[in-house]
């Protein structure tokens, strides 16, 4: 419409689209019926208000924040819930009269997916927006649908792509509706694009009501590549590192140290050894030893009070302490997951409580890949390390920037080099440093970093989930998985005659899982060479017993690997736990 300047025209189209198609075609909002509108003080939220007070409907709503609550209720709105509780599940039945909404346009996740169905009344109808939940092919009871509930949801792209009329034919019942002055153009904030990335910062932490706009002028120039930004490390600032006499720990104290730190605190809970002492002297700078238990009171708080000696401010925590003690997920212990758990979880939190107070520009933790990608005989490591990811996420969310890196296996220092002799790419000292600087520098929360083409490292089972579906290839190597199925390796042998046919096959069998661990294609393998020659170590061992006992009749002792330490003589202590042993009768 001729009326409407550009950047009230440009947030227009897609949150009037959405709210119109939604309301009106898909979920046929009446006259007197009651809509309860999630995030409403977005574009498309306020849109959708707009759109419902149009088709004569009364509008409850849910905002995430007072200011966004309060702007609501001075547009009219009698009844606006917080978006980030589940309680306004049962504040619209009491606003209702106990009756509950007609509709429900749904833009939240997770659980307020099934409080939003259990505040429709009967016939109602929810139409989901968002897309979380579906890409995560979310489980979805259907318990609250009995009441000749609908559920839809609502894509714009595909309605665009699939039906290019009808999106024209809304379209065009958008503008009518706009150019009679019927609809309202929206509360729109425009930036200059020069301010692009304080738009996107803004918008990313859901702080913005109405619709975000960036404005392009017809002239000028500007920078097109992200700026450095202050320096991640400040020479009149205190830094530690816990688990910093380790060989990750003492790389990246080196960094902060190059980087002209004014101070590294190192902690260790043993003192160093010859080479580790050498090395810590060797670092620029000024470089101070605390050693104790992260995991116990009080090591954190002599931390930061060395830290801070003569009124140093502390800048910034990298939590590098970590234990392994990797076991079956079956066989894990109580003493297995408290070895595990204490420097990395416990550690965390008494680092997180001793800098209450202090304003630190970054709080590093560093995760492994193992709680993306899994790693068999490592359940505990995974688990203590999802948990620093999350961890990650709510000190960032409550204010606090804080950093979870999913590290790969480096290959030069650290726990992990054995990776490079058994043909894995691996992280080099340099580049993961790298790679911690500019993480730092771009504010992330969350990220992986991890060597090599991604099929290197994702399980053909995972390669098809929501996570990793973009990155790994359809056509992953055939070494990723055994190429005779496991689940009827027990039938097959039952119908081979006794003897060098039942032995080979079951050594064929063992091969193909030993190539898909070691990822060496379809080599051949000696059925009498060691494993360890192969490379196997423990962790390796872990996971041949667990690929062996999730698709054979067989409980396994944990030492059973190194019992039977060649091919050869694997398979024929299997056939003999399965009663398939090789002078044994066919069974009929």
């Amino acid at each position: 419409p001729p009326a409407l300047t550009t950047e009230a025209a440009a947030g227009l189209p897609t949150a009037f689209l959405t709210a119109w198609y939604a309301l009106h075609r898909v979920a046929r909002l009446a006259p007197g019926e009651r809509v309860l509108i999630h995030s409403a003080s977005g574009g498309t939220g306020l849109a959708a208000i707009a759109v419902a007070r149009l088709l004569g409907a009364e509008v409850l709503a849910t905002a995430g924040t007072e200011e966004k609550r309060r702007y609501l209720r001075g547009t009219g709105i009698r009844c606006v819930m917080d978006s980030r509780s589940l309680d306004f599940a049962e504040q619209t039945r009491q606003a209702t009269g106990g009756e509950g909404v007609d509709v429900v346009l749904n833009s939240l996740a997770g659980p307020a997916v099934r409080a939003g169905l259990e505040a429709l009344r009967p016939f109602g109808r929810f139409v989901e927006l968002g897309v979380r939940d579906i890409l995560a092919d979310a489980a979805l009871k259907l318990a609250p649908l009995r009441h000749n509930i609908t559920f839809s949801t609502v894509d714009l792209i595909e309605l665009q792509q699939r039906k290019p009329k009808l999106f024209g034919t809304l379209l065009r019942e958008v503008m009518d509706h706009i150019a009679a002055g019927r609809l309202k153009p929206l509360l729109c904030t425009a930036y200059p694009l020069d301010l692009a990335a304080d738009a996107f910062h803004l918008m990313a932490g859901a702080r913005h009501i109405g619709k975000m706009v960036l404005t392009v002028p017809d002239r000028g120039e500007t920078t097109a590549v992200l700026p450095d930004g202050p320096p991640v490390v400040r020479p009149d600032g205190a830094y530690i590192v816990t688990g910093g006499l380790g060989g990750l720990g003492i790389a990246t104290a080196r960094w902060l140290a190059e980087q002209g730190a004014g101070r590294v605190v190192l902690n260790g809970r043993r003192s160093p050894s010859l080479e580790t002492a050498r090395a810590v002297k060797d670092l620029p700078g000024q470089t101070t030893i605390v050693l104790g238990d992260i995991s116990l009171p009080g090591t954190a708080e002599r931390l930061v009070e060395a830290a801070t000696e003569g009124d140093m401010p502390l800048r910034g925590v990298v939590h590098c302490a970590m234990v392994l003690s990797d076991a079956a997920l079956g066989t894990i212990r109580d003493y297995q997951i408290k070895r595990v758990w204490a420097p990395k979880v416990t550690g965390a939190w008494n680092l997180h409580r001793a800098t209450t107070g202090h304003a630190l520009d970054f709080f590093v933790l560093y995760s492994s890949m193992s709680s993306l990608l899994g790693n068999a005989g490592q359940g505990t490591y995974a688990a203590a390390n999802a948990w620093l990811d999350s961890f990650a996420t709510w000190r960032t969310r409550g204010g606090l920037p804080t950093l979870a890196v999913n590290w790969g296996p480096w290959g030069e220092t650290g726990q992990a080099t054995d990776f490079a002799d058994r043909g894995y790419e691996t992280i080099p000292t340099r580049e993961g440093i790298e790679a911690l600087h500019t993480l730092l520098a771009h504010q992330r929360v969350q990220t992986a970093v991890i060597p090599g083409p991604p099929q290197t490292w994702i399980p053909r089972a995972g390669s098809a989930s929501s996570l990793f579906a973009l990155l790994a290839p359809d056509d992953l190597p055939a070494a990723d998985e055994p190429e005779s199925g496991g689940s009827g390796i027990h039938a097959r042998l039952q119908g081979l005659p006794a003897g060098i046919a039942r032995q080979s096959a079951l050594e064929t069998y063992l091969g193909d899982h030993i190539r898909a661990i070691l990822r060496t294609g379809s080599a051949t393998l000696d059925p009498q060479t060691p494993l360890k020659a192969l490379g196997f170590d423990s962790l390796l061992a872990t996971e041949l017993r667990v690929r062996l006992e999730t698709e054979l009749p067989v409980r396994l002792a944990g030492n059973f690997i190194w019992q039977h330490p060649t091919v050869a003589s694997l398979a024929t202590a299997l056939a003999a736990l399965m009663g398939l042993a090789p002078e044994a009768k066919t069974s009929p």
